[in-house]
């Protein structure tokens, strides 16, 4: 919600089929300056972390959990004034997370480690992304894709399960599935139309494009 002055991110932990709790403010613009392109990650056992992009694109994050709300947002990186970071984050049943965003002449990630320390920045490219997505699985490996926009699969979606099987599906929807190390992505299941989303759950990833939704068996 914006207000004249102010920008604020509101969280709301509640409880399936109806809140618990009443909305918590996690960003205030007087702070971490206006909030924008926000990504929230939520593992089974109810914690979460929501990314966001503020006062002169710099990146932040808030921890805490879905029923006991959200700590004090913690800056990872400081910003370049372009507004266009579209930070991603992935979180695992441990408490390590995963966040990369975009920013004028790079692309950047940076973990955080199950005590809430988040790492300094790593550059991943030196160049700027038009999509980004990140996932960990349950040994804390991480992945971030990303794409250019002169790219013609520009990123794509990844996801990964607690046991380390990783997927990952370009913007044409052909999935691929690996595990962490891998150094290719071998054969893919074939294009599927336009990609819209891409969930994992053990033995099994599910991606939605084109408006048909595709169930593959993974290993």
């Amino acid at each position: 919600m914006d207000w004249p002055g102010r920008s604020r991110v509101h969280g709301d932990p509640g409880r399936a089929g109806g809140f618990a709790r009443p909305a918590q403010t996690l960003s205030n613009g007087n702070v971490q300056g206006a909030a924008h392109n926000l990504s929230l990650a939520v593992s089974p056992d109810g914690s979460a972390v929501v990314a966001f992009a503020g006062g002169g694109d710099g990146i932040w994050a808030a921890s805490g959990t879905v029923l006991a709300g959200f700590s004090a947002p913690v800056h990872v990186a400081p910003g370049d004034y372009s507004n266009d970071s579209a930070p991603k984050v992935a979180l695992d049943d441990a408490g390590r997370a995963s966040l990369a965003w975009s920013r004028t002449g790079a692309t950047e990630a940076a973990t955080r480690s199950p005590n809430g320390t988040w790492s300094a920045p790593a550059v991943l490219a030196n160049q700027p992304s038009s999509s980004m997505a990140t996932a960990i699985d349950g040994a804390g490996n991480a992945i971030a894709v990303f794409g250019s926009s002169y790219s013609w699969h520009s990123g794509g979606l990844v996801a990964a399960d607690p046991a380390g099987t990783f997927v990952y599906a370009d913007s044409s929807g052909n999935a691929f599935t690996f595990a962490a190390g891998a150094t290719g992505f071998g054969t893919g299941s074939g294009s599927r139309g336009s990609l819209a989303d891409l969930k994992i759950v053990p033995g099994h990833a599910v991606m939605l494009a084109a408006g048909p939704v595709s169930a593959e068996t993974v290993s």
